[in-house]
């Protein structure tokens, strides 16, 4: 089913965007009220409404035509910036018609409302106002009027009327007709009003502007925008000194008492120190006077200003808004853009946004470092809002901690001057020194924690393998011992034996005698050395027992089985597990003491003593014996009765050995062995568990 063909705008305009999408066809008769050929904008009204038309390319079917014209035009809806639109089939050119030369429609009076001026999009209209300025944009020439529902933009053809023929009518009263267009944003909502007029015979000038602007009285800076019954409106004429300029935007002049900014489109390059005569409509910005929409001409050239060097404070409580000043500030941190450098300094309680165009700066600013005291000049830029603070902190009636900032715009890099280095120790940087010390530490801590763990390991390693190696070799020399020792001990007795055979065969009983009292001499000999053995051998009651335990077993039971005197062994303290290399040289320490007491001192009672205190293992063994003199004997220093081994062994303990010993009272033999020298094992174990978390 073919769909219906709309014939009026109305119909278009009540559309949704979504069903305008949907191209339905369209055949509108109409008026022209605009066309710009070289962008190819077109706007239709008929009696319903009007419309934008459009049309990409194909100029060659609307030839010839101008606003005013009726015409017919063919095409289908579609959805355009902000409203529905008319274009050709699959978005190609609409199809324009002319049938006639036209008239225009009646106006209708621009709404105030911003609500109500939605729907006038695309209507023709009337609308009173006052011109501000003009400019060119592209293919138009753009004269701004200011109205009561605010600034508009009249769009009329650059090459018909260029702005040469346009810059009399600024600051003329004048009443203008034209198509309304709103200016949409991305959302497709209003942000800007735009009227698009045909030609200069729509434009009703009620009130002309003076010939010459330049011809208006000077006013002083201060006296703008004050009580004034005489102030009738229009533009009015300063002159000063200018202090800073942002081209193409504007620039800030200071007369004898006061300073303002001139906002202007005027493509000429100001210096500061150069005397200009300004005209322009006054206006407000952030609470001050401002001189908008400004023409300037140069007057002549002086040195820059000098700038009042203040306090930050005295430059709010002063309202040197728009002044040339010099601060003394500190730099807390430098915020470098693409467009503008920003310098966030304090002075004081106040806080001052240092501003520089990126264009403006003749040196990298590489250099600046927080905390630094810098003398900041610029235009200081308050708000009114700033000083009503300040002065009401002055009163006391706000909080005493209400923060404070201006910004001053510097004119260039060279407005700051440094004045103070600040201290190297900065927070940043102490902040910087903490965390590189924070993880040097938590490097070198976890770096001794591996190590410690690894050296633990490998110290129990080491010392299990010594204790291991130690036993062998102690068994190894027993076995020696035994091979050695007894072994020819006992072929001496054979021999002496077979000796005292021959002899009593030979006749010689008294030579017989003799070999047999020598072979039971080597008997004797050979028993004490097979009780040594066997006390060596019975060492290995450590692998199995602690050492108090392993001297009762050795001691005591040998005692029982035949030897005279009686052994007591008594435990002082609470035992501790050493090493396994130091127990067996207190063992064989005690074994070679008690018999030595027993073969050599004739003992009768023997106390065996292991005493455990803090940080030492005493043994101790005393007898009740025959003695000797300790003091003036050579069995000491010759070794006699075994005591060499006992000092050896005390002396690979690194212990203390001390015997004391009296003719008829017996014997004393003391060794004393620091625990920091015999590790105990427990304490082994606790440190091996603790390198292995």
């Amino acid at each position: 089913m073919q769909a219906q063909v709309l014939t009026n705008v109305q119909q278009v305009r009540r559309m949704s965007l979504a069903e305008a999408r949907q191209q339905h066809p369209v055949r509108l008769r109409g008026v022209v009220t605009f066309h710009q050929a070289t962008n190819f904008v077109t706007y239709l009204q008929d009696d319903t409404a009007g419309i934008h038309v459009k049309g990409w390319g194909q100029q060659r079917s609307v030839m010839g035509l101008k606003a005013g014209q009726f015409v017919e035009v063919e095409g289908v809806t579609s959805v355009g910036l902000f409203s529905p639109i008319v274009v050709g089939v699959d978005n190609g050119p609409a199809k324009f018609h002319i049938l006639d030369q036209g008239s225009f429609p009646q106006p209708i009076p621009l709404s105030s409302d911003p609500f109500s001026q939605i729907p006038q999009h695309c209507q023709w209209v009337e609308v009173p106002g006052l011109v501000r300025t003009v400019y060119s944009e592209g293919a138009f020439s753009v004269i701004e009027i200011q109205t009561l529902p605010g600034r508009i933009r009249l769009h009329t053809s650059g090459a018909d009327y260029p702005l040469d023929k346009l810059t009399h009518l600024v600051a003329a009263k004048i009443s203008v007709q034209g198509v309304f267009s709103v200016e949409p944003n991305f959302k497709m909502q209003s942000a800007g009003m735009n009227l698009l007029v045909p030609s200069l015979d729509f434009v009703r000038i009620e009130r002309v502007s003076a010939a010459d602007p330049f011809s208006l009285p000077v006013r002083p800076v201060e006296n703008l925008l004050r009580f004034n019954l005489n102030e009738g409106g229009g533009r009015i004429r300063l002159q000063g000194t200018v202090t800073l300029q942002v081209p193409r935007i504007g620039f800030f002049i200071q007369d004898q008492l006061d300073g303002i900014w001139i906002q202007s489109r005027q493509a000429e390059n100001l210096l500061p120190g150069e005397r200009v005569d300004v005209v322009g409509f006054p206006g407000v910005g952030e609470g001050y006077a401002i001189l908008e929409d400004a023409v300037f001409r140069h007057l002549d050239r002086g040195p820059p200003p000098k700038p009042d060097r203040l306090a930050a404070s005295q430059v709010i409580a002063g309202g040197h808004h728009s002044e040339l000043v010099s601060v003394e500030a500190v730099l807390i941190e430098h915020l470098p853009g693409v467009d503008e450098h920003l310098l966030v300094m304090q002075s004081g309680d106040v806080t001052v946004h240092a501003l520089l165009p990126a264009g403006l700066a003749r040196r990298a600013w590489t250099d600046l470092q927080p905390d630094n005291r810098y003398l900041a000049t610029g235009v200081a830029l308050l708000r009114a809002k700033e000083v009503s603070l300040f002065r009401a902190k002055e009163q006391r009636n706000v909080k005493a901690d209400l923060p404070l900032t201006f910004k001053l715009r510097l004119r260039d890099s060279a407005d700051l001057v440094l004045l103070q280095a600040g201290p190297w120790l900065t927070l940043e940087r102490i902040i910087w020194l903490l965390a590189m010390s924070l993880t040097l530490l938590l490097t070198v801590f976890s770096w001794v924690l591996l190590l410690r763990r690894q050296i633990r390991k490998q110290t129990s390693v080491i010392r299990q393998q010594l204790d291991e190696q130690a036993i062998l070799d102690e068994r190894a020399r027993i076995a020696r011992e035994l091979h050695d020792s007894l072994g020819q001990d006992m072929a001496g007795v054979s021999i002496q034996l077979d000796t005292t055979a021959a002899r009593l065969d030979r006749g010689q009983p008294g030579d017989a005698f003799a070999s047999l009292n020598l072979a039971r001499e080597m008997m004797r000999h050979a028993q004490a050395e097979a009780r040594r053995s066997v006390w060596n051998l019975r060492a290995c009651e450590l692998e199995n027992h602690d050492l108090p335990s392993a001297m009762c077993s050795t001691l005591v039971p040998t005692a029982s089985a035949g030897l005279k005197p009686a052994i007591q062994v008594q435990v002082v303290g609470e035992p501790e597990r050493l090493s396994g290399l130091w127990e067996n040289h207190l063992l064989r320490i005690a074994q070679e003491a008690v018999t030595n007491a027993g073969h050599h001192g004739q003992a009768e009672k023997i106390l065996v003593e292991l005493i455990y205190d803090e940080n030492l293992v005493i043994l101790q063994v005393t007898d009740n014996g025959i003695g000797f003199d300790s003091e003036h004997s050579t069995a000491l220093a010759s070794g006699h009765f075994g005591l060499l081994g006992i000092r050896e062994r005390t002396e690979k303990m690194n212990g203390r050995l001390s015997v004391k010993s009296s003719p008829g009272k017996g014997t004393c033999v003391r060794v004393e062995v620091g625990l920091s020298q015999c590790e105990s094992a427990p304490r082994r174990q606790r440190a091996a568990s603790n390198g292995n978390d």
